[in-house]
């Protein structure tokens, strides 16, 4: 056994597998009956109060080993990650930790609440009584230390192995994940760095200045880019000697760029250094590498619409190294911003 908690193979291909890796299958479930639930049901209830109790936290550190017989090398086989091959024991043990903190992000922080109240409501529905389930949210309060609490914990559990895979392209087109190519964000974004982007950001909010974001090449809409927003709709744009100036102010951004050439383009000769005045149109948003000196952007080929925006990059899960051969740990779970 690589490490107690291993993630389950289904599981892990969910969150491993990039852009354009196509989505591998997931493990089916005997279909049991299913009942209508509503909002007021106790099914939906129990849901409820779990999810406000840290279900996917008790699901993730649990000391329990539902996940034991998993096959190492064909899970290896499956995953299509840089450097998998090369962990070692150990390493593995930190890759399970890795894959924890990017589950907790993707339930906790991109999938709506109300997506799991269903989902888990029904999965209730399925594999409990109604006279059950109400017990279960009458004396939830008191459950700790109780076989009710142990019981619980077994549905959990189950609905982790048995349920959560079956919503695995549900789960992928809200949050898919996508390796970095090249090094147009560092240091922010890095070659080899595995992202996940948070396709539902913008549903009610609008793109704002500063984040990083996917979206389709407007050049090329097979291929995506990934860059940081700097420019609304209605700015106007102008950079003077590699400084960036919107609306007339100069952007502070020292601590989130990078320069590698001190050579200062004229604007006849290229527009990397010195562009404008812009203006940004309506929809749409002017958007720069963090390297600027080394960032294919809407310097050149200039700005993204808002319906090509695929989703705000919210964490590097995974991060290989193709120089050194080696896993940037450092790297794994770290949060854009």
């Amino acid at each position: 056994m690589v490490c107690k908690r291993m993630i389950r193979l289904s599981v892990v291909a969910l969150f491993l597998s990039c852009t354009p890796v196509p989505t591998h299958a997931a493990v089916g479930q005997t279909e049991r009956p299913t009942r209508d639930i509503q909002s007021s049901d106790p099914f939906t209830s129990l849901a409820r109060l779990e999810l406000g109790n840290g279900f996917w936290a008790k699901v993730l550190d649990s000391k329990d080993d539902p996940y034991a017989g998993i096959d190492v090398d064909k899970l290896k086989n499956q995953l299509p990650v840089e450097g998998f091959d090369s962990l070692s024991k150990n390493e593995m043990e930190r890759l399970c930790e890795a894959i924890k903190g990017s589950l907790m992000h993707l339930t906790g922080e991109i999938v709506p609440e109300q997506f799991w109240e269903e989902q888990l409501g029904r999965f209730y529905a399925r594999a409990l009584s109604l006279e059950e389930a109400s017990s279960f949210v009458m004396l939830y309060p008191n459950l700790a230390g109780t076989p009710a609490e142990a019981k619980l914990q077994q549905l959990r559990i189950i609905y982790f192995i048995d349920a959560f895979p079956d919503l695995s392209s549900q789960l992928k087109n809200m949050g898919p994940a996508f390796r970095v190519p090249s090094r147009g964000m560092a240091p922010a974004l890095l070659i080899g760095d595995h992202i996940m982007v948070n396709k539902l950001a913008y549903q009610d909010l609008a793109p704002s200045r500063g984040d990083v974001v996917v979206f389709k090449f407007p050049d090329d809409e097979s291929k995506t880019f990934v860059k940081r927003i700097i420019g609304l709709p209605g700015d106007t744009i102008e950079i003077r000697d590699k400084i960036v100036h919107v609306n007339g102010q100069a952007l502070r951004e020292e601590d989130q760029i990078q320069h590698v050439d001190s050579n200062i383009l004229k604007k006849a000769i290229n527009p990397r250094d010195n562009l404008g005045p812009l203006n940004i149109p309506e929809h749409s948003f002017f958007v720069l590498g963090d390297n600027r000196d080394q960032s294919l952007d809407s310097r050149f080929w200039g700005v993204v619409k808002r319906e090509k925006i695929i989703g705000k990059v919210t964490i590097i899960y995974w991060s290989w190294d193709e120089t050194t051969k080696r896993a940037r740990w450092d790297r794994a779970g770290r949060k854009i911003h």
